[in-house]
């Protein structure tokens, strides 16, 4: 009997709520980023930061990684 092991496949988290995921730098606009969280909140929706958490991977990757497994995407942008 051999065992094989499922590749890439992804690790869902118990909870499995809508995510929404917000993109936007860091420094600018924060006022308007703890309003969006706040909201999002409210909501009873998961609000997925980029910032939050611990980054053993490439930024890049893991930003796809988020954006990928979120089910809505808001950006706040300026002028970054």
């Amino acid at each position: 009997m051999s065992t094989t092991v499922p590749t890439a496949a992804p690790i869902l988290t118990p909870d499995q709520r809508l995510r929404v995921f917000v993109s936007s730098t860091l420094g600018e606009l924060a006022a308007e980023r703890r309003v969006e969280r706040a909201a999002i909140e409210r909501l009873r929706l998961a609000p997925v930061m980029f910032e939050l958490g611990a980054r053993p991977h490439p930024p890049r990757t893991l930003y796809r990684a988020y954006l990928e497994q979120s089910h809505i995407f808001v950006g706040i942008y300026w002028q970054s």
